[in-house]
C-alpha cells in the first residue's frame, strides 16, 4: 500500500525516489486450511440459532455455499 501511495507521489513529482520500493517483501506463509467437517457446521448452526444470533441466515448461507476468501 505504502509503496503504491509513493509511486503514485513519485508520478506526480511530488517525491523524487520511491524508497518503499528497495524494501524485499517476502511472501507470507500459506497456512493449510483445515474445513469443517458437518458435524462441526452443524454444531456451528445449533449454537447460533440457539443464542439468537442475528446473523445466523448469513452463516447458514456460508456453510451452503462454501466459504470464499474475500
Amino acid at each position: 500500500m505504502l509503496r503504491s501511495a509513493l509511486t503514485n507521489a513519485m508520478t506526480e513529482e511530488l517525491i523524487s525516489k520511491n524508497v518503499a520500493g528497495l524494501v524485499k517483501v517476502r511472501s507470507g506463509r500459506k497456512m493449510k486450511r483445515m474445513p469443517w467437517s458437518v458435524e462441526e457446521a452443524r454444531q456451528f448452526l445449533e449454537a447460533a440459532r440457539a443464542a439468537r444470533d442475528p446473523l445466523y441466515p448469513a452463516y447458514v448461507l456460508i456453510l451452503v455455499l462454501g466459504f470464499r476468501r474475500g
